[in-house]
């Protein structure tokens, strides 16, 4: 079975992907900045070489929301509802790639980028993804039962700047305590592609522990973050799990964070 996992591509951002034919909710033509049309060219490309996928799981964070604390600043479409829109035709070509029997998952981001949770239900409802026992279209938390194993899966997760492995090793003691028994843990939030095997409660005697990339370029708040550029992701794009009955593995797809270039002042 193969999982496709999208996070963290928050759509309306300056520094994230915008379709390039589509206009903004006010009806004027915006032309994508250099970064954009990065991100977009090397999306089609990871697509166009991606073999059909089983399931695919946007894991949170797909739409930037108002960013209420900068004022808005950095978005190029302040509309949450267009931000979806623009989303939806993003992910049509992902979606191209989904078996005929394929189905969708979606989960929550954090509240700051999805007010009132209301885009992640919007797009997932737009894409008939599978509902919660609630009824509801986007799921808090989820817990996935693929080929025999419990996939544990959420946006968010711990932070740590010393250790890439760290924030993983504890969203699987968090996980232990919880009781889950879970095979396969997926965080989003980081930005940071890292996976590790680790010995753990599950069924397998390795239990995978997945963190995904992301698809924004560094933003002026990566920039001014208290460790300076330690957020800085090497790579940006998504990951496939590959999940049979006794094993899980990743396949990334993955292209390289392009070089940063500063201003200089010259006296």
């Amino acid at each position: 079975m193969r999982v496709a996992v999208v996070a963290d591509v928050h759509v309306g951002s300056a520094f994230g992907m915008w379709p390039p034919d589509l206009p903004l909710s006010s009806g004027g033509h915006y032309e994508p900045n250099i970064g954009q049309r990065y991100l977009y060219e090397n999306w089609l490309k990871q697509i166009e070489s991606l073999a059909p996928v089983d399931m695919l799981v946007l894991n949170g964070d797909i739409v930037d929301g108002i960013q209420p604390r900068s004022q808005g600043r950095y978005l190029i479409e302040t509309d949450i509802g267009h931000q979806v829109v623009a989303a939806l035709r993003l992910l049509e070509p992902l979606c191209a790639k989904l078996s005929r029997n394929g189905s969708v998952f979606v989960t929550r981001g954090t509240g700051y980028h999805d007010l009132a949770d209301t885009a992640m239900e919007t797009l997932a409802r737009e894409l008939g993804a599978q509902q919660d026992a609630a009824g509801r279209y986007a799921w808090e938390w989820l817990l996935l039962e693929v080929r025999g194993l419990l996939c544990d899966i959420a946006h968010s997760q711990a932070r740590g700047v010393t250790y890439r492995s760290s924030p993983l090793e504890r969203e699987g003691q968090f996980a232990d305590m919880g009781g889950s028994g879970a095979d396969v843990i997926v965080r989003s939030h980081n930005h940071v592609c890292h996976w590790h095997y680790i010995e753990g409660t599950n069924k397998l005697p390795l239990r995978l522990e997945v963190s995904t990339p992301g698809l924004q370029l560094q933003t002026a708040y990566a920039q001014r973050a208290v460790h300076r550029n330690r957020l800085l992701a090497r790579n940006l794009g998504f990951v496939v799990l590959e999940v049979r009955e006794d094993w899980a593995s990743v396949e990334p797809h993955l292209f390289p964070h392009p070089p940063l270039t500063r201003a200089k002042a010259v006296e």
